[in-house]
């Protein structure tokens, strides 16, 4: 299991990348992250630089969680393009 949190540096990622390819057993990716458009951005990134995951897992707040508990809507970061 890896968890991530934030974009990862492009080495890094080559080196989750290879270590995930030589493990046979299941990986999953665990993204712990806020729902908002950076965050799920983080976990598509993460999953199309590394790939070979058997699943991702995202834990803390999902869009079902906000729908379900009635979680009032936030502004976006500020400055962030996403």
């Amino acid at each position: 299991m890896l968890v991530i949190r934030g974009f990862g540096w492009q080495p890094y990622a080559d080196g989750v990348h290879d270590r995930v390819s030589a493990d046979l057993r299941d990986r999953v990716l665990v993204v712990v992250g806020d729902f908002d458009c950076s965050g799920e951005d983080i976990e598509r990134d993460w999953v199309a630089r590394t790939g070979r995951w058997s699943r991702a897992e995202r834990v803390l707040l999902t869009y079902d969680q906000g729908r379900a508990y009635e979680l009032p809507a936030t502004e976006g970061k500020q400055g962030d393009p996403r």
